[in-house]
Order: structure tokens, then C-alpha cells, then sequence
């Protein structure tokens, strides 16, 4: 800046600038060097003086490891002084910076406690991840396959039904049996997480499922969300207590769509959530690939209309009680099976639907209970 002297007494406006840039600049100092090597730097104090060149006021400014013309940004409105800025971190503090958090991270996991043995110690209370029930009661031998009878309908949804309706990912409401059950264990609302990242516990997702709130049940009309009644009691309840109730009373489960089921994402709990609800069957006028495969994977029946048939045509309401006939005389790719819908009345309508099990791998995981209790069998056996 050249040889500068400073001038009393300054104007009224230069003389304000000096007392507030004092205060501005201890601010900025803090801001500059927040959590760097340069913050805890005992000669690292910030100074500028306000000075008169002539006609001009004139700002001078000492701050260490920042170069003013292109750290900061200097103006004046309505006789107010104003100086924005920002500095990036010198290599020194990034390389300084890493090795500190490395080094506490280190020293947390080196203090975690270690569990013994060969097998993964479950935590019973954590909210994050368990034991999966998908092995529970699985054999080394084969299941008998049989009919499904005295089933009742869980929900009967439209055309183009998502993952996303069936397994959220998103965020968990309070409200819901998901977010009931982690307040119960302690955790608050703020802390729930997604349903995304707990996938890891069933008991969160199996709450879920079918949790979407925009999810459309015909078996409630005009409402929106996880909702069903209860059959023959017609109580509107959560889609999940109506599964637990309907399970205690060993009544399987059924789920009627439309077009298109399971489209948008191959999301895996969608079929997983299904199957823990206790649905057996899923009748549908058509299917997206990957989640028609995923339920026969988790031993869910996909069932399709024929051909001009669907719920409507054949006029179904989900308030009946279904029969599926055929799967106890064996089973193969794509073979027809026979449904029966009794009515209240004790009328009833009978028709065809294809049991969409597309090849010979797919009728051994559905006679088997699905992919994992195979693949278990199959290591037991040693083939």
C-alpha cells in the first residue's frame, strides 16, 4: 500500500468502520481458522487499521494465511462496512486434520468390546440389525406343498403398484408400527432413521411393509395409507396388527392387484415383508419380472388372471374367502390352478388362474419354501 500515516481525527463513518472491524475480524479469525492448526496458533490474531490517503479511506489488513484481494470480499452499503470471506484449508491442515480424525475413530473401535467364539453375536438390543426369522423352522428335507384354504385378503390394490408402496425406504413415520415399536425400545423420533437404513432388523421392516402412506386399499375406500380391516370382525386397523391378528387365528393371507404389480425397483423387502405377514399368495393381472421372481424366491405364490379376467370382471370385492386348489396335486411351470371366492352369502365365484412359476428352478424354490431354506437344504445334504 506504500507509506501510510494514520490521520486524526477520522470521519464519523471511518471512525465507526474501526470500531467495528476490530470486533468483525476477532469473528472472522474464529470462522478462518475454526478446527484448523492455524486456530490454535497463539500468534494468530487478525489487524486491521482504518487509514485516510487523501480523499480516500483506506482499509489495512494483517490476516495470517489469508490473502485479502482474494479471500475477501469488501463492500460498503449505506455507510456500513461489510467483509465476507472464506479460506480453504492449507495442505499442512488437511493432511493435520485427517491423521485426527483417523486417530480417534482408531482409538473408539480399538475400545469397542470383542466378542469371542466363531459365530456373529447378535445384539438383542439393537435396532439396526437381528437375527432374520427366515430360517426358522426350516428342515434339511423338502416341505409338503398343499392348497392354500380359508385365506383372507390383506389388501386389494390398483394398477402399477410400486416397491415403494409395498417396502418404503424412506422415512418412518411416529405414528406408524414401525416408529411405535422403536419408540418402545427407546429411540425418538428424531433418531428413527429410514426404513432404508434399518433394513437390517425385520422388525422394523416387516412394520413397514405396505407402510407407504399414499399406498390406495380398496378394503378402506377413501383413505390413504397402511390400513385394512379385519375379517370377519370389519375392525380398520394397521395393515401390520391386522397380519399379526390374522396369524394368531391361522388364517393365511392373500394380496389382490391389478396391472403391473411390483413395478419401479427390485427392492427385495417387498417380497421379504410380504412373506413375513403371512401372505401366501399374491393374485395379480400381470407382474414386473424381477418382483414376481423375488416373491416365488421368499415362497409367495404369484397367481395371474387368465386372459379378460380380473377382480373386477369376476366380482370380487377382498371380502371373501379364498380357496387356491391345485398346488397339492404338484406343481409346474406356469400350470393353471383353481380359485374359489365364497362370499358371505355362501355364493361364490370360481375361475382359473396361472400359477406363474416360470420354470423348473422356480417350482423347486416354491416347493422348498423359497430360495433360503433350498440352498440350506442343499448344503445340509452336501449337493
Amino acid at each position: 500500500m506504500g507509506a501510510l500515516d494514520r490521520m486524526e481525527p477520522f470521519s464519523s463513518v471511518a471512525s465507526s468502520w474501526q470500531r467495528d472491524i476490530d470486533r468483525m475480524f476477532r469473528s472472522l479469525a474464529e470462522s478462518f481458522g475454526g478446527g484448523s492448526l492455524a486456530s490454535r496458533r497463539t500468534d494468530w490474531m487478525p489487524a486491521a487499521d482504518v487509514l485516510r490517503r487523501g480523499d480516500d479511506v483506506v482499509i489495512r489488513i494483517e490476516l495470517p494465511g489469508v490473502d485479502p484481494a482474494k479471500d475477501l470480499e469488501i463492500t460498503v452499503e449505506d455507510d456500513t462496512l461489510h467483509i465476507r470471506g472464506e479460506r480453504q484449508e492449507t495442505e499442512e491442515e488437511k493432511r493435520e486434520g485427517f491423521i485426527r480424525r483417523e486417530t480417534s475413530y482408531g482409538a473408539f473401535e480399538r475400545a469397542l468390546p470383542i466378542p469371542s467364539g466363531d459365530r456373529y453375536a447378535w445384539d438383542p438390543f439393537s435396532t439396526y440389525v437381528a437375527k432374520p426369522p427366515f430360517f426358522d423352522g426350516a428342515s434339511s428335507g423338502s416341505r409338503e406343498v398343499g392348497d392354500i384354504t380359508g385365506a383372507r385378503v390383506l389388501a386389494v390394490l390398483g394398477d402399477s403398484v410400486t416397491t415403494d408402496h409395498i417396502s418404503p425406504a424412506g422415512s418412518i413415520a411416529p405414528w406408524s408400527p414401525a416408529g411405535t415399536w422403536l419408540q418402545e425400545r427407546g429411540v425418538p423420533p428424531l433418531e428413527f432413521n429410514s426404513y432404508g437404513a434399518r433394513r437390517g432388523h425385520h422388525d422394523v421392516m416387516v412394520r413397514g411393509t405396505f407402510g407407504n402412506i399414499r399406498l390406495r386399499n380398496r378394503l378402506v375406500e377413501g383413505k390413504e395409507g397402511p390400513y385394512t380391516v379385519h375379517l370377519p370382525s370389519d375392525e380398520e386397523m394397521f395393515i401390520y396388527d391386522a397380519s399379526v391378528r390374522y396369524q394368531a387365528e391361522g388364517v393365511p393371507l392373500l394380496v389382490l392387484a391389478g396391472r403391473e404389480y411390483g413395478s419401479g425397483s427390485s427392492r427385495d423387502w417387498a417380497a421379504k415383508g410380504t412373506a413375513l405377514l403371512g401372505v401366501k399368495a399374491v393374485l395379480a393381472e400381470s407382474y414386473e419380472r424381477i418382483h414376481r421372481s423375488n416373491l416365488v424366491g421368499m415362497g409367495v405364490l404369484p397367481l395371474q388372471y387368465k386372459p379378460g379376467d380380473n377382480a373386477s370382471s369376476l366380482g370380487l370385492t377382498g371380502r371373501e374367502t379364498y380357496d387356491v386348489l391345485g398346488p397339492s396335486e404338484g406343481l409346474s411351470p406356469r400350470r393353471s390352478v383353481t380359485v374359489v371366492a365364497t362370499r358371505d352369502d355362501g355364493s361364490a365365484a370360481r375361475f382359473e388362474a396361472i400359477a406363474r412359476l416360470d420354470g423348473p428352478i422356480e417350482v423347486d424354490y416354491y416347493s422348498g419354501g423359497g430360495i433360503l431354506p433350498v440352498v440350506l437344504q442343499r448344503l445340509a445334504s452336501g449337493s
